[in-house]
């Protein structure tokens, strides 16, 4: 018997998994490329490497990330968390490509989580 009830959910899994590597990559390119660093950047950094981190935990059914981050339990939380990732990819003064991408693919999963969310009911 398979470990995903749906195969939406299984796509759904694999986007947030690929997202967190997303995320973990945008922060690494902030850490080594961002030459003036003033505090909210690196906050920001530190926030995107904790954000992938964080979202690729929940994807491998780490119970303590479950338990404790329970809003990524279900769709909504996941568009909500989605929507606030992509503003605050778009919330830098750096023209960095990678996060104008990852904030595009947020916003993507920030829609396809609304609808999966309004589809479940």
């Amino acid at each position: 018997m398979s470990r995903y009830k749906t195969t939406t959910e299984y796509i759904s899994r694999m986007l947030l998994l690929a997202s967190a590597v997303l995320l973990i990559a945008v922060s690494a390119l902030r850490f080594t490329v961002v030459d003036m660093q003033n505090t909210h950047e690196g906050i920001m950094n530190f926030y995107f490497l904790f954000f992938g981190v964080l979202l690729a935990m929940q994807q491998s059914g780490m119970r303590y990330v479950k338990r404790n981050f329970r809003f990524l339990n279900y769709h909504w939380g996941k568009a909500l968390f989605c929507v606030f990732v992509a503003q605050a990819s778009l919330s830098n003064n750096q023209n960095q490509i990678l996060q104008y991408v990852c904030a595009a693919l947020f916003f993507v999963l920030t829609i396809l989580y609304t609808v999966l969310a309004a589809c479940n009911r």
